[in-house]
């Protein structure tokens, strides 16, 4: 998921095409959970820190809050993946 572009993209084109009841999946790692996380709360929570396994980040400071109203108005689950 990372910030939630892409998400949020893909939620615009389902509702412009009349699919906005197909379920979408928001996958995340279970230590970069930021957008499960929000969905949960139903607000962008700040991320303690950032996950990086190799030295590079994994996860995102924030999530945008398009993926999150999105997230409200569609059938977005979110999908959470082992490291």
């Amino acid at each position: 998921v990372g910030g939630g572009g892409l998400l949020s993209g893909v939620c615009e084109g389902l509702k412009r095409v009349g699919w906005g009841s197909v379920p979408v999946y928001a996958c995340q790692s279970e230590r970069c959970n930021l957008l499960d996380r929000a969905m949960a709360s139903g607000r962008t929570p700040t991320p303690t820190h950032i996950y990086s396994a190799d030295g590079h980040d994994l996860g995102t400071r924030a999530v945008a809050q398009a993926a999150l109203d999105c997230s409200a108005e569609l059938d977005v689950r979110s999908l959470l993946v082992s490291d």
